[in-house]
């Protein structure tokens, strides 16, 4: 197993610089003068968690990682896979498997595949997700549509929610359908404000955030609720994000998040307070730090101090991708 991730890590790495470089050679993997060039990169984390009262006990983990490969099929289509895995390494699984189709003479944009669906933003510059990353974020088979205008940016997507069988509610195991509906306000390049819903059987859940970059200065403010419950669920979490980074520098990132979130319409209510900073180095390496205050929730009040490094995204998928400290 030692030997699989030396192996894994290696080539995240040659392949960030190698294929960098081959990328800008004339006969680097061209399939023919009309299809874009192979693409293969990854990435990958090293974790080291604990709490305030546990420190001498610290999680050690191997926190990400990332092998993918995307390719030019034509000059309008773009397929591209990736696979992950983490903490003990026993399960490689297959993150995204999608391809992306863009009209020559429309603005329109076809991605169908296993991706992650157009529901939230959950942009971080920290280590730890946001506590409502597990209610909004699903990566799910499913058909999306987009069509730019301007500086509005919308569409809607079909996808396949899968259901765990639960003897202990009857519920068995099956495959639903869902939808996302979603519409953009493009304020720049690198900023945008979402509004989405998303629709599977009589559940209903909205998400409203926005990320703003303004010079060295990125906020990100997200709201999610869930606005009806069907069948067997009948939880309607809901919660909110208030973050902000700052690059001080090219190798200094400096992060702060407050959030919240409630089980059931204010019930079991859950809070977070997040400092962190981030430093870059070359070839996309990077070491962050987080220090945080929860105060609610199961465990009630406590403090978190994480540490991570590991090496960034070389590898750019189309579609919708959360950013994060691995894929900035």
């Amino acid at each position: 197993m030692n030997q699989i991730l030396s192996l894994t890590i290696m080539s995240a790495l040659a392949l960030h610089v190698g294929f960098t470089q081959a990328a800008d050679s004339p006969a680097a993997y061209t399939v023919s003068e009309e299809k874009k060039e192979l693409e293969i990169g990854g990435a990958f984390t090293l974790d080291a968690y604990g709490q305030s009262d546990r420190m001498s006990h610290p999680q050690l983990s191997i926190g990400m990682v990332n092998l993918g490969a995307s390719i030019g099929v034509s000059k309008n289509l773009v397929a591209s896979v990736l696979l992950a895995a983490e903490n003990d390494m026993h399960d490689i699984w297959i993150d995204q498997a999608l391809a992306d189709y863009k009209s020559d003479t429309k603005p329109l944009e076809l991605i169908f595949g296993l991706q992650s669906i157009p529901h939230g933003v959950l942009s971080t510059h920290l280590i730890s997700s946001p506590l409502i990353a597990d209610d909004v974020g699903q990566t799910l088979p499913s058909v999306c549509i987009i069509t730019t205008k301007r500086k509005i940016k919308g569409g809607a997507a079909l996808a396949i929610v899968h259901a765990d069988a639960d003897s202990v509610v009857g519920i068995e195991e099956s495959d639903d359908i869902g939808g996302v509906l979603f519409c953009d306000f493009l304020h720049s390049d690198v900023s945008f404000t979402r509004l989405s819903v998303f629709i599977n059987e009589a559940n209903v859940d909205a998400d409203l955030g926005t990320s703003l970059v303004l010079s060295k200065i990125t906020v990100d403010v997200e709201a999610h609720a869930k606005l009806a419950s069907g069948g067997h669920d009948q939880e309607y979490p809901s919660g909110y994000t208030i973050a902000a980074a700052y690059l001080h520098n090219d190798n200094l990132t400096l992060a702060a998040r407050t959030e919240g979130r409630s089980s059931a319409f204010f019930k079991d209510n859950e809070f977070k307070t997040s400092l962190g900073a981030t430093w870059a180095f070359a070839n996309g390496i990077f070491i962050a730090a987080e220090v945080a205050h929860r105060a609610g929730g199961a465990e009630g009040q406590y403090q978190e101090i994480a540490l991570q490094g590991g090496l960034q995204h070389s590898l750019t998928l189309p579609g919708f991708q959360r950013k994060t400290l691995s894929n900035p």
